[in-house]
């Protein structure tokens, strides 16, 4: 039984010898970085510049209306609690 253990344990080199195969050289991995950004649509400045509005626009919403309901909330409790 020990020794069946010391298989399953010690039995990762093939593992480390097969992923040896698959490691790529850092120039390789570079390479291949700048090919897959080539691949990347980019967007013009005005369309980057109008999802930003948008964003901004979004965030501003959300915020005023989180807002809202936390003080709609917090004045519906305090009459509750009586404060």
């Amino acid at each position: 039984m020990a020794e069946q253990n010391k298989q399953n344990l010690g039995g990762g080199t093939n593992q480390a010898a097969s992923h040896e195969q698959k490691r790529k050289s850092l120039g390789q991995a570079v390479n291949d970085t700048r090919s897959e950004l080539r691949k990347v649509h980019w967007p013009k400045k005005t369309e980057l510049q109008k999802y930003t509005i948008v964003v901004i626009a979004t965030v501003a919403f959300f915020s005023v209306a989180i807002y809202a309901i936390d003080s709609g909330l917090g004045f519906v409790i305090s009459k509750l609690v009586g404060r």
